[in-house]
Parts: structure tokens; sequence; C-alpha cells
């Protein structure tokens, strides 16, 4: 039976992979056993080929869920989980809603006061939010909302509320109620939220892979020869067995 090997970007908890299971089950005719997940490496191996699905169908019902998804790949998962770039995709939406909403509130202080800005009632005319400020909040709600707004969708269409679901109502309830700022403002502050816990994810995923690449691929073991003496041969660590005779030498690991 062929696997479907993917790499999942930001799969970091159970709740994704609870996610993935209510996706799939159903093409997989709810056999778990066919599911394997790896929440190290955000690997998902998927035994689907002997069902008639293939590769594209499985990702895209990944895909439904919010979640991003590519072949696995060794030298991708590699560079993608130890890539040393100060800004990523996620950052740079972040950093964008950061910056709307921080102008936004900026330009309206400008028009009525600081203090105006922050208690503003969308009922008081002379407190009326200015078109430049309400682009500015758009923009800080629609990328702050990038990575959890369709996870809330799929959410939705399952009958299955979360806390995705639940912030994008509170925007949405916000916008609808003109209150553009604390829209906002929750669509940011919940953005920057879900940045530290990808980032704290992210290290314990390398400080846990640096540990794992302190174990040894081979090992020198002693054997007897033909002739009755001993001699050091070197095998991989997974020929290794209780009762075999080792050597490490001084430095080695």
């Amino acid at each position: 039976m062929k696997t479907y090997l993917y790499h999942i970007r930001g799969m970091d908890c159970a709740e994704e992979v609870a996610q993935i299971k209510r996706a799939l089950l159903p093409l997989l005719e709810g056999d778990e056993e066919r599911l394997r997940f790896d929440l190290l490496q955000g690997k998902l191996s998927v035994d689907a080929e002997d069902l008639g699905l293939s590769r594209d169908e499985v990702a895209a019902k990944i895909r439904a869920t919010g979640l991003e998804t590519a072949p696995w790949t060794e030298t991708a998962q590699r560079r993608d989980s130890g890539r040393s770039r100060l800004l990523g995709l996620r950052e740079v939406f972040c950093l964008i809603s950061g910056l709307g909403l921080l102008l936004g509130y900026a330009y309206h202080a400008a028009q009525v006061g600081p203090l105006d800005a922050l208690m503003a009632s969308p009922d008081a005319e002379h407190h009326a939010l200015p078109r430049v400020s309400m682009i500015l909040y758009a923009i800080a709600m629609l990328t702050g909302a990038r990575f959890f707004a369709p996870k809330g969708v799929y959410a939705l269409r399952n009958l299955r509320p979360d806390i995705n679901l639940l912030v994008t109502i509170a925007i949405i309830g916000a916008v609808a109620l003109g209150e553009w700022f604390e829209a906002a403002m929750v669509a940011f502050l919940f953005a920057v939220a879900l940045l530290l816990e990808s980032w704290s994810v992210g290290r314990a995923r390398n400080a846990i892979r640096a540990l794992m690449a302190l174990s040894p691929q081979v090992a020198r073991r002693l054997e007897s020869t033909e002739g009755g003496a001993t001699t050091e041969v070197e095998r991989p660590v997974e020929e290794i067995v209780p009762g075999d005779a080792i050597v490490v030498r001084p430095g080695e690991r």
C-alpha cells in the first residue's frame, strides 16, 4: 500500500490534528489507522491509494481546513524548519495588521484627539470615523485574520465552533456595530497570539531535533573472526542489539 506524505504548516497541536481527522476520515472509510501524525516534523502520512484517492484530492481536503500543505521531502522540511529569516509570511501579515491598526488610530486621533478616537461612538456625528482610518482598520482586520479566519469558516461549515470561529464572529460583530478600532484590535492581537504560538512550537521542535541529532548513526561492534580474534566492525545503530559489545572512543557520541 502506497503512502502519501505531506508537510503541514501550522500543525502545531491536537486542535489541527482533530481538524485534519474530521476532514479525511470520511474519505478513508473512518479508518484512523490510515493516518499517522508527526507533530515534531509537521508530517502527515496517509494510506489512501488503494481507495482510489489521488495525492491532490487528499491535499485539497487538508487545505479546506485552512492549513497549508505540500508534498513531504526531507530537504524542504529541513529548509522550512531551520530557516533563520527574520520575516516569513505570517510575520509580514502580522506586521501589516499592526501598522494598519496604528496608522488608522493615529489618523483618527489627529482629527478628534487621542481620547476621543478611543471612545468614539458610531452614533456621534462629530466622532464619525474618517474614511482613511476605516480603510486602514479594514487592512488590519484582513491581514490579521489571514491565518485564522479560514479555519473559522471551516469550523462553521462543519458546525464545530472553535476559538477561530468565535474570534471571527467577534470581529464581524464589532464591524456591524461600527466599532472598527475594536475589530482591528482583536484581529491584530489574535494574530500576534498565533504568531507567538508558532514561534514557541518552532523553537521546541528545533531543540528536540538538536537533541536527536546527538544520537550516533554507526557504532563499532566487537565481532569475532574465523580465527577466533576480535575485531571492531562499524555497523548501523539499527543493527546493534542488547548483548553486543561496542567500543566508544574518547570524544565520540
